[in-house]
């Protein structure tokens, strides 16, 4: 607008200058004419009839050089001609100016006569004042001519100086066309949008902004509305049970929520593509990019992709625009719990059957060996003690494999009532005595050792304790000592289990928990180990809203800690 204004306004002044340049050219051209005429006209009038009868006598002009002066008959013939030879001239009867003192002379008018005719090939004006005179009787012509050049030599007499004008004049155009331009844009622009029709500067405006307001309440009515979908749409997103993501053709995020984040390991700014671990998900959003748009608008897409150890499952959502890929709406689900659990139940199903496979299979090739008396008489004592130790054996896992399924089903109703957790770990460790006594164990309460009072499930507790010493006996070396030891922090009370056994390395510690993992395997076959006592102690922790802690080092110990709200 302010380009428009600013040529405008140029254009405009300029335009004018050049206009009044013309103008006062051509009103020069003729003033310098009326002058002219009126010079020629006061010579004439000066020139008295004895002038001109001395004239055609003596041939002897007293006219100025600079003026011509002609003497014609009333029959158009020359009888003087002050600058040509008048046998020369031709006949002036046809001449304008002869022509109209005769019909002035015959209605008995005697004013000049004034005539302007123009040479084509010299580009020169000439200029005629002409009036008649009675000489003797006889009516004579007399006529003043003088010289003037034509508009167009002047012009270009004047045409340096026109240049120069001009010139200043264009320069002057620009300079006020800039001061007006920005004059009048200025309060244009000062005008505040929110009060358009107040601060309007100008009348002729005023309709438009009325516009400019009426326009303005219904935007803002219209934003309103669209951040409020926005909101509503954004509630709905990030409440959504999965993740979702939505992408562009250039794989850049424009819309997502907070679990479709945490589940990537990424952030909102970022670009699909220059991320290293999104390398399977950008290899199946490839694919689906590639895919004909009419085959790809009538299907969906699904896919799993492991990402960052999380097992994730995608619903992808194509949006095609004149067979253009423009976008791509994600939806996400994490299957990592799901496709854990699923591992867990194969492989403890396979456990279950190994480790029950076991002493089955020792109890039948024993019981075969007796049965068909291919065992000697002194023998017979040992593989009947073999045969018992292995159902021994076989009761104990069976037990604890009943245990986990029931507190699989979370179907304990048993009442928790105070528990003195000292007189537990002294009653459970006198129980448990035996097995430290044949590896030489001491089995030792600490002095910092306090009462603990806590809320539980006696039985449970004790199980609890037992697997704990159990397993520190196990995996504890022969002639060491095993603590045992109550504290208190702030309401909580913390009972652990220190040993100085074979300890468990850093990257297996997490696992210990879980069911018939066993650190070494070898070495817990030799001791009778299932890999159940420590998931029996985590599941009881559970029920009892306890924290269980391990601190182990390799060849020093392990130290396991169940903390009791208090």
């Amino acid at each position: 607008m302010k380009k428009k204004i600013f040529y405008a306004i140029f254009l405009g002044i300029f335009s004018v200058q050049i206009l009044s340049m013309l103008s006062i050219i051509f009103m020069l051209d003729n003033v310098i004419k009326n002058l002219a005429f009126s010079r020629l006209n006061h010579a004439l009038s000066e020139l008295t009839s004895q002038d001109i009868a001395n004239i055609l006598l003596h041939k002897d002009s007293i006219i100025p050089l600079t003026y011509r002066l002609s003497l014609i008959s009333t029959q158009g013939e020359v009888l003087y001609d002050s600058q040509a030879d008048i046998n020369k001239l031709d006949n002036h009867l046809s001449r304008q100016e002869v022509q109209t003192l005769l019909k002035d002379f015959n209605k008995s008018k005697s004013e000049s006569v004034r005539v302007q005719r123009e040479s084509s090939t010299l580009n020169e004006q000439t200029l005629y004042v002409a009036n008649m005179t009675i000489i003797e009787s006889t009516p004579i012509i007399a006529r003043l001519s003088e010289q003037k050049r034509a508009i167009g030599v002047l012009l270009v007499d004047l045409l340096p100086y026109l240049c120069a004008l001009l010139f200043f004049g264009f320069i002057l155009s620009i300079v006020l066309a800039l001061i007006l331009s920005k004059k009048i844009i200025t309060p244009i622009q000062n005008i505040d949008l929110s009060h358009p029709v107040r601060t309007n500067p100008y009348p002729e405006l005023q309709v438009f902004m009325e516009r400019i307001a009426k326009q303005k309440k219904k935007i803002k009515k219209q934003v309103a509305l669209i951040q409020a979908r926005q909101r509503e749409n954004e509630v709905i997103i990030q409440s959504m049970h999965g993740g979702f993501l939505l992408i562009n053709n250039q794989t850049q995020i424009r819309s997502c929520n907070h679990t479709a984040l945490e589940y990537l390991h990424i952030t909102a700014q970022d670009s699909l593509f220059k991320i290293p671990h999104l390398k399977p998900l950008i290899n199946e959003l490839e694919r689906i990019s590639k895919e004909p748009a009419e085959q790809a608008n009538e299907q969906d897409y699904s896919f799993e992709c492991e990402i960052q150890e999380r097992n994730l499952y995608f619903i992808a959502l194509p949006a095609w625009v004149k067979n253009q890929l423009q976008a791509i709406a994600l939806i996400i689900f994490d299957k990592t719990t799901q496709k854990q659990a699923q591992d867990f139940r194969k492989e403890f199903s396979a456990n279950v059957t190994h480790e029950l496979k076991t002493p089955l299979s020792i109890i039948l090739a024993s019981s075969e060996m007796l049965k068909s008396g291919l065992v000697k008489t002194e023998d017979r004592a040992e593989f009947v003690n073999k045969i018992y130790t292995e159902s021994q054996r076989l009761l104990t896992l069976i037990d604890k494999i009943l245990r986990l399924s029931f507190f699989d089903e979370n179907s304990l109703e048993l009442e928790k009532t105070p528990l003195d957790l000292l007189e537990i770990l002294r009653r459970v460790s006198k129980n448990v005595a035996p097995l430290a006594l044949e590896k030489h164990i001491k089995i030792v309460i600490s002095p910092q050792t306090r009462e603990g009072k806590i809320w539980g499930i006696s039985s449970l507790i004790e199980d609890m304790v037992y697997n704990l010493i159990e397993n520190a006996i196990k995996y504890s070396h022969d002639n060491s000592t095993i603590t045992l030891s109550i504290t208190h922090s702030g309401q909580n009370i913390i009972m652990s289990v220190k040993d100085e056994g074979i300890g468990i390395p850093k990257n297996e510690q997490e696992r210990v928990f879980e069911r018939f993992y066993c650190v070494d395997k070898s070495h817990s076959k030799k001791l009778g180990g299932s890999g159940l006592g420590l998931s029996i102690v985590k599941h009881i922790a559970k029920i009892h809203n306890a924290k269980i802690r391990l601190v182990s080092q390799v060849g020093i110990g392990t130290t396991i800690s169940v903390e009791f709200r208090g």
